[in-house]
């Protein structure tokens, strides 16, 4: 595998990280936005129950008109938050609590409008007591069970809020010791062949011409050791062509020298019959000059 291979592998596997990472992150926050929501829902029905309840309370205690106004407010909005939140609802548990608090609120409905008619009427004191009963312990069973259900929605928000950042950090963190781990294998093995490169120009600068590298990838450093190793044995082949001239021509220079040595011996030779000659020459004069003078 190629140096510019393994770093396209490095930028695809990072930016694939990256997004895979995000489309997560951008998964889990709709769901807790989601939850937040339902959070918000429950808040509003807890509330409305709560206010609802206390009217009810204080329209059993003092029959007054103004409580009937406020009551009838209170449950038109309670009915319209419970129309408009339930469609939301995924958990199975939370929806069985929506429609325990439907079943609870239809029940305080009808058991209110008996207690308006009743209170109209004489001689029906037990009658609209066990209605009063019946209807402040279904208000009082709507609060309590619209209190599970925040607490409910509340846990789950709190349980994806903490694990959307245990796996926010969790995915950086992650995230960035992969490409360190992943660029830090790929620059240690460069580096690692380049100082074994390294090594081998110096043996080759000591002298040691020939050295040839091991070729230990197909890579671009392994494309650089092959071409090393060629010109090694390039440089081998031509420092072996020039120590042969250098002997050729050292041979050359000696079969030289010793043909002048022999031409120089043979002109003292030649030179010294020569002297002879005219030495001989002088005496023959000088003889016939005594010769003549007898």
């Amino acid at each position: 595998m190629t140096i510019r291979t393994k770093v396209s592998l490095i930028s695809i596997v990072s930016i694939v990280s990256v997004v895979s990472v995000i489309s997560f992150l951008f998964f889990t926050q709709k769901q807790v936005e989601d939850e937040i929501i339902e959070r918000d829902f429950a808040t509003d029905i807890l509330l409305n129950v709560f206010d609802l309840t206390v009217i009810t309370n204080d329209y059993l205690l003092y029959k007054e008109d103004r409580a009937i106004k406020q009551w009838n407010s209170i449950n038109d909005r309670l009915g319209k938050t419970i129309s408009s939140g339930r469609p939301m609802l995924a958990n199975p548990g939370e929806m069985e609590l929506v429609e325990s608090i439907i079943s609870d609120h239809e029940e305080v409905q009808s058991l209110f409008s008996q207690i308006q008619t009743l209170q109209g009427q004489d001689g029906n004191e037990q009658r609209t007591d066990q209605v009063a009963n019946q209807l402040f312990l279904r208000a009082q069973n709507m609060v309590v069970v619209a209190d599970e259900l925040k607490t409910h929605v509340d846990q789950e928000v709190r349980e994806l809020q903490y694990w959307f950042y245990i796996v926010s950090y969790g995915s950086v963190v992650g995230f960035g010791l992969f490409v360190l781990a992943l660029s830090s294998y790929v620059i240690i093995g460069i580096m690692r062949h380049l100082n074994y490169m390294l090594a081998g120009v110096k043996r080759i600068q000591q002298g040691e011409v020939g050295y040839r590298m091991r070729v230990y990838a197909e890579d671009e450093i392994g494309q650089l050791a092959t071409s090393f190793n060629t010109m090694s044995e390039k440089l081998k082949e031509s420092y072996s062509g020039l120590e042969r001239k250098v002997d050729e021509r050292t041979k050359e220079t000696e079969k030289a020298k010793q043909d002048l040595e022999k031409k120089v011996s043979e002109l003292e030779r030649v030179n010294k019959l020569m002297i002879g000659r005219e030495q001989k020459m002088i005496e023959l004069k000088n003889r016939i000059k005594k010769l003549e003078s007898k």
